[in-house]
């Protein structure tokens, strides 16, 4: 089949269980495209490393990049094809244009309308509903294109924060939404989403990838590590604060060592967080990281530490497991249902989480034990390829 994958961005370090995706249904015989709105991501081109064999850059295109390179002669056949049967939905767009007054994008969406129908793409899967509010038109207008979106922790946020309104055209239009989590399931209901429209399907992971090369053992000095985008909802402030608290009443060694994976606009502040309490030779911000860089920090660690205070289904915590990493994690989203064995806490509390690092330590000759059991439930329901199974039944299902 012909998808089209619609994205905010491609590729991003944050989102490689996309790219896994994509890398999974190429396997499969699929054609894929990728409309990425803000065009190729060069900053974060690395998050492609490992994967070149898949040429994913030579099927990424933009607003920019599918626009005619002769835009009178396309006006001129667009003209003419009004006047044609194969001018139906050039008319009904204009006319759905000109209804909602919507003359801003209308050179855009003929630009898509025809990118679409010349590359004869069957469904359209977006990720993030607030990039399906961009293409739902073309349902509207009744083109024959399946429809899909899949919601993830941000979509879901806004939608709680704006109500039932915020999603309600999307909702109408779509054909299947997927929610990743029973948690996503609940609220997507909560939203007014017809129950028939849900798909639940789960995010997933190259288990092959995320795989130890040996076995599991501790290391002295303990290392840690937290991989999360140096923004708010990730509660760092509040798992550097919970160490330093650790520390003073000896729950972990004083020589224990964090690494913390991911960029963001709060590094300034975080940076002078550690050094004020006196955790600069322990916590290192090492910024963006590859997935192959990610995936050997993994393996080298001793354990994993989530400290969100908002997630859906934080996809890191599959990766973590699929390492064997005994893990300690916020009551976020539908953390409490992707880990068989782990200690998990209240989110948005430095002394909680510090009480959460006495409960794992109090449990270390359990660790080796408790990651394996990770493993073993991320084999059993998150491998990429068995994910990959149930979107290829929802792509030709009617």
């Amino acid at each position: 089949m012909k998808i089209l994958f619609w994205l905010s961005d491609f590729p991003k370090f944050s989102e490689t269980f996309i790219r896994d995706q994509i890398i999974a249904l190429i396997d499969r015989g699929h054609e894929i495209l990728i409309f990425s709105e803000g065009g190729i991501n060069h900053n974060e081109l690395y998050a492609l490393q490992g994967f070149e064999d898949y040429h994913l850059i030579d099927k990424v295109y933009s607003y920019q990049s599918i626009k005619p390179k002769n835009r009178f002669l396309f006006w001129i056949k667009t003209i003419l094809k009004l006047f044609t049967r194969k001018g139906k939905f050039v008319r009904k767009l204009l006319k759905y244009s000109l209804i909602k007054k919507d003359f801003k994008f209308k050179s855009n969406y003929l630009f898509i309308l025809n990118f679409i129908q010349t590359h004869n793409i069957e469904v359209i899967h977006t990720h993030f509903a607030t990039n399906a509010q961009k293409n739902i038109w073309t349902k509207i207008i009744e083109f024959p294109v399946k429809h899909i979106i899949t919601f993830h922790g941000f979509d879901i946020r806004l939608g709680l924060k704006h109500g039932k309104a915020f999603y309600k055209k999307v909702f109408e239009y779509t054909d299947k939404v997927i929610a990743i989590s029973d948690y996503n399931k609940a609220i997507l209901l909560q939203l007014g989403l017809d129950s028939a429209k849900i798909a639940a399907i789960n995010n997933g992971i190259n288990t092959d990838f995320y795989q130890r090369e040996t076995p599991y053992e501790i290391h002295r000095p303990i290392r840690m590590i937290s991989v999360a985008r140096l923004v708010e909802e990730k509660g760092l402030i509040y798992l550097i604060k919970s160490l330093q608290i650790a520390v003073k009443q000896n729950i972990i060694p004083k020589d224990f060592n964090l690494k913390i994976i991911g960029e963001g606009p709060l590094r300034n502040e975080l940076e002078q967080l550690i050094a004020k309490l006196n955790l600069s030779k322990n916590i290192q911000l090492l910024g963006a990281q590859n997935s192959i860089q990610v995936r050997n920090l993994l393996i080298t660690s001793d354990l994993y530490v989530l400290s969100s205070i908002a997630e859906a289904l934080p996809t890191v915590l599959l990766e973590a497991q699929s390492c064997e990493l005994p893990i300690l994690a916020t009551d976020v989203g539908a953390v409490n249902k992707m880990l068989p064995d782990a200690v998990i806490v209240k989110a948005k509390d430095a002394k909680t989480l510090a009480d959460g690092f006495k409960k794992l330590f109090d449990r270390q000759n359990q660790w080796k034990n408790m990651g394996q059991q990770g493993r073993t439930f991320v084999l059993k329901h998150f491998d990429t390829k068995q994910i990959v199974k149930q979107l290829d039944n929802l792509y030709r299902n009617k």
